[in-house]
């Protein structure tokens, strides 16, 4: 049977073996960094909870067309960024 991350009173119960988060820059260059915001939970959630992955993920219009970079953050560690374009 499936199970959600919350019980009945919305409380975490069951952590998820893996977390996105995905911005999309719609005109110009790559940013320079993943968002802030993402980068800080996702190191605060994998360090909390060591069973789990992140994934930063950021799309954006490059020199060959739409192009896409990541990066794993597992315990509280953002690793190497990859890019596919």
């Amino acid at each position: 049977s499936y199970t959600t991350a919350w019980d009945e009173n919305y409380n975490a119960v069951n952590f998820p073996l893996v977390v996105m988060e995905w911005k999309t820059k719609r005109k110009g260059n790559r940013a320079e960094n993943f968002d802030a915001h993402d980068t800080d939970w996702l190191e605060q959630f994998t360090e909390q909870n060591p069973k789990s992955y992140g994934y930063l993920v950021r799309t954006y219009y490059g020199p060959k067309g739409r192009a896409v970079d990541w990066a794993k953050v597992r315990n509280g560690k953002v690793g190497v960024t990859n890019r596919r374009t």
